[in-house]
């Protein structure tokens, strides 16, 4: 998303040296080659989109990981990357993530895959909503891990009983904490475990999809990935979806998605005149 895509380059770049907000060369060279070997349908473009991405993402990548994880940026970026593009929870086909998908559903595979705790999972989460809500209070967001660590194991079970991975349950739970903390009236509220079940039940899952592929997509005036998208978690209710491609036509459609619900945006692109 744009705003997101924003936050996560910009928040954290003022207190960064100019080689912590490169990701690592050799890091980024030898995982590249490494998904290129195990799944050469994926093609050279796919990654390099893949690379641009993680460039976006990485300055706030960086700060999230040394905080709670005390891990090396240059061993865990590798392993985030290959963790979406390969093994139980890879993303399907050759789907696009942004930045904030990188983020949020590379660690979401990480924990369900065992190398992340619930602690530690809804600990860097706790990060990533401080970059993008500042005004919350450090007291507000210790009371939020508290009520989300006990929450996440029925939270996954909302999720895990539509049919969604454990991998992408991981990420609705945290996309359910999101729009608690973003609603109009919560503030700095302390978190109920009622509110958060409520809004578990009011999201809806949406991907773009368009022939050609590799189109631009704006969702709600937001930048999300190149078409084919990676699924997101979005709030229930009217939105509007716009694709782009260089040589077609331009989309423009309104759709409204229910909570709950699971679709599928298609678009077959014409070519202009």
């Amino acid at each position: 998303m744009k705003l997101l895509g924003t936050l996560w380059t910009g928040v954290f770049a003022a207190g960064l040296t100019w080689a912590q907000q490169v990701p690592p060369e050799d890091s980024i060279q030898q995982t590249s080659r490494h998904l290129a070997a195990i799944r050469p349908e994926l093609g050279i473009d796919v990654l390099k989109y893949d690379q641009k991405v993680i460039q976006s993402a990485y300055p706030t990548y960086f700060q999230v990981v040394k905080s709670p994880l005390g891990l090396s940026p240059e061993d865990a970026i590798g392993e985030t990357w290959t963790s979406m593009r390969e093994g139980t929870y890879a993303i399907p086909g050759k789907r696009s993530f942004a930045p904030d998908q990188f983020l949020r559903y590379g660690f979401a595979v990480q924990n369900a895959t065992g190398k992340l705790t619930d602690q530690k999972f809804v600990e860097i989460n706790s990060l990533l909503l401080k970059i993008k809500f500042p005004q919350i209070d450090e007291t507000v967001l210790k009371q939020d891990q508290t009520v989300m660590i006990t929450a996440l194991p029925k939270l996954r079970e909302v999720y895990l009983t539509k049919g969604f991975t454990e991998a992408q349950a991981n990420e609705g739970a945290m996309v359910v904490w999101e729009q608690v903390r973003s609603a109009k009236g919560v503030g700095g509220k302390s978190l109920q475990a009622g509110m958060v079940f409520d809004f578990a039940h009011s999201l809806g899952f949406l991907s773009i999809i368009s022939e050609p592929d590799k189109a631009s997509v704006r969702a709600n005036g937001d930048d999300w990935a190149l078409t084919p998208t990676l699924g997101k978690f979005v709030k229930a209710g009217e939105w509007t979806i716009e694709i782009t491609k260089g040589g077609f036509q331009p989309v423009k459609e309104p759709l409204k998605i229910s909570a709950g619900e699971s679709m599928e945006f298609r678009r077959q692109l014409k070519p202009k005149q």
